[in-house]
C-alpha cells in the first residue's frame, strides 16, 4: 500500500494501452481470463515471469482473438520442477524468497517437434546450436531449476518445426522472455513457430516473413515493454 500512490492500476494501464493500436490489430486480452482462472498458479512469486499455467491464458486469448479452438489443459503432458528461485531473488538477495522457491509448470506440445536456435553477433553472423527434438523440457534448463525449461531461453531467433500433419502455416513471434512460455503452444496449430527477440536480432521483420512465407505475427511481451524507450527504438529498426 505504501506503493500504491505511485502507479496506477495495472489493468487500468494495459486497458488503456489497448486502445492506442491501430485498427487492423488484435489486442489479446489476457486479464479476464487471468481474473477467472486466478486461483491457478499464473505467475511466479520468486520471478518476474508468468508460468506455464499464465502463458497457457495468453495461449487461450491468441486462439479466442484468431477464432480457433484452445486445446484444453488437461490435454497436455504436465511437467512440474521444483525449488525455482527466480529474478526476484537474484536482483534482492531477500532470504525469504529463497525459503519459499517456486514450482515451475510447463506443458509439453502434443505432437514432435524440432526446435533450433540461432544467435547473431554484431556483424550480423548467424551462429545456429544443435537441433533438438523438444521446445519445453528440463533437459533445456542445464541442470538447474530455470525458466529456460521453455524454448531454452532468450536467444536471437528460434524455429519450432512440428512433425504432423495436423497443423498447417508458419507464425512469427515477436518477443521478449513472456514469449518464451507462450510460444511452444503455437505449434499445436503451426507447422513452423518463429520466434524473434529483438533485443538480441538484427534484420529485416519484412524480409524475414517474406523469407518464410509468414502472414502472422503475434508480440509477447510483459506489461511495462511500453515503458522503454530503447524497446521502442529496437522494433522500430526492425520494422
Amino acid at each position: 500500500k505504501k506503493y500504491e500512490q505511485y502507479t496506477d492500476d495495472p489493468f487500468d494501464s494495459i486497458e488503456r494501452l489497448s486502445t492506442l493500436m491501430a485498427p487492423e490489430v488484435k489486442f489479446l486480452n489476457t486479464i479476464d481470463l487471468f481474473k477467472a482462472n486466478s486461483e491457478g498458479y499464473l505467475f511466479f512469486r520468486t520471478d518476474h515471469h508468468w508460468n506455464g499455467t499464465g502463458a497457457y491464458y495468453g495461449y487461450v486469448a491468441f486462439c479466442e482473438a484468431k477464432g480457433i479452438t484452445a486445446i484444453p489443459i488437461e490435454s497436455f503432458e504436465k511437467l512440474e520442477v521444483e525449488d525455482f528461485v527466480g529474478s526476484f531473488y537474484t536482483m534482492t538477495n531477500n532470504e525469504t524468497l529463497k525459503e519459499h522457491p517456486d514450482t515451475i509448470q510447463a506443458f509439453v506440445p502434443l505432437y514432435p517437434v524440432m526446435m533450433s536456435r540461432y544467435y547473431m553477433d554484431e556483424n550480423k553472423k548467424v551462429t545456429e546450436a544443435t537441433p533438438v527434438p523438444y521446445s519445453v523440457s528440463a533437459n533445456l534448463m542445464g541442470g538447474v531449476p530455470s525458466y529456460a525449461i521453455f524454448i531454452g531461453g532468450d536467444s536471437s531467433s528460434t524455429i519450432i518445426t512440428t512433425d504432423s500433419d495436423q497443423v498447417i502455416g508458419n507464425i512469427l513471434v515477436v518477443k521478449d522472455s513472456y514469449g518464451n512460455a507462450f510460444a511452444p503452444y503455437l505449434s499445436n496449430h503451426y507447422k513452423e513457430v518463429h520466434i524473434i527477440d529483438p533485443r538480441f536480432w538484427q534484420g529485416s521483420i519484412q524480409d524475414y516473413m517474406h523469407e518464410h512465407d509468414i502472414t502472422e505475427v503475434v508480440f509477447v511481451n510483459n506489461a511495462d515493454i511500453n515503458l522503454y524507450d530503447v524497446f521502442d527504438e529496437t522494433l522500430r529498426k526492425i520494422f
